[in-house]
């Protein structure tokens, strides 16, 4: 299962779509209890748009290795594009618990609580994200958004 999983990682470099999915499916035949056979699948079926089929193989890359923060981004990712945004928020929660330092879990799950209508949520993501990180630019400009909107709401 593993060497299907670097023959998948191989095409990929080499831009060959069909033939990495297909290498990436006999990866996770092989080696279904393997977390990263499923993740790298989960990983390209994204890559190709097919958000269903992903989300089913991040859930059990989790499921199989719920110590390794990457899986949370993959599977939170996911689940925000998905627009699932409450399993998007939990799974990029469980991520900053394993990495409160992560500066880039604290910035989508400040993005996460402001499409949810969470604006103190938010703009409490997006301070932690400035303290580890006074320059980071995504940051700041959501927070600056948020405050000049609050302005002209107030000035109108």
């Amino acid at each position: 299962g593993l060497a299907w999983l670097v023959q998948s990682w191989a095409l990929s470099r080499e831009g060959k779509t069909e033939e990495t999915l297909q290498a990436a499916e006999k990866a996770v035949e092989y080696s279904p209890r393997e977390a990263v056979t499923q993740d790298n699948l989960g990983m390209i079926l994204a890559t190709l748009n097919r958000m269903d089929r992903a989300i089913v193989h991040f859930n059990e890359a989790v499921r199989l290795n719920p110590d390794e923060p990457v899986l949370y981004w993959n599977l939170g990712n996911t689940y925000g594009r998905l627009g699932q945004i409450a399993k998007a928020v939990s799974a990029i929660q469980r991520l900053v618990r394993m990495q409160p330092r992560n500066v880039n879990a604290h910035v989508y799950l400040g993005e996460l609580f402001l499409q949810q209508g969470g604006r103190d949520e938010a703009i409490g993501e997006y301070r932690a994200a400035l303290e580890i990180d006074p320059n980071n630019q995504k940051a700041r400009s959501a927070l600056n958004t948020i405050t000049q909107s609050e302005r002209s709401g107030r000035t109108q």
